[in-house]
């Protein structure tokens, strides 16, 4: 059966369009081959075909899953919303799973900064004064 024919067959049954099946039609709109998306991610072919065809492994692959499915999705330009909902909707994921990624203020400054901050830089020029002073004296 083509991709139009199961398209239009799961639109005549009225069946919500699954994840893998929106994979695999914006990778064909794209004209991308299974082949190719499976090289841009370094992922294998098998694997491809399994995430389009809804085909997730057991339990101790599903953090695994989610991540290639996560990759393909933003390869093609799915939002990373969509994704999340359409894994907890088919339970690859929970809802509590879905924890937004902890950022780190790396400009923050703490009050000790400063004077360490001029320790440092008297000790290395006090350090070259001395290496200066060494060579004039022994010249």
């Amino acid at each position: 059966m083509g991709t139009m024919e199961k398209k239009h067959a799961q639109h005549e049954l009225n069946l919500p369009e699954t994840l893998g099946f929106r994979l695999r039609q914006k990778r064909e709109e794209q004209g991308l081959s299974v082949e190719d998306a499976a090289d841009r991610l370094c992922l294998s072919v098998e694997m491809i075909k399994s995430i389009e065809s809804d085909q997730y492994f057991g339990d101790n692959n599903t953090v695994f899953m989610r991540g290639h499915i996560r990759s393909y999705a933003r390869l093609l330009g799915i939002s990373q919303e969509e994704v999340k909902t359409v894994l907890i909707a088919q339970g690859l994921m929970t809802a509590s799973m879905s924890v937004e990624p902890v950022k780190f203020n790396t400009k923050q400054r703490s009050a000790r900064d400063k004077p360490m901050k001029i320790t440092t830089y008297a000790v290395i020029i006090s350090l070259v004064v001395l290496v200066l002073v060494w060579r004039y004296l022994n010249h």
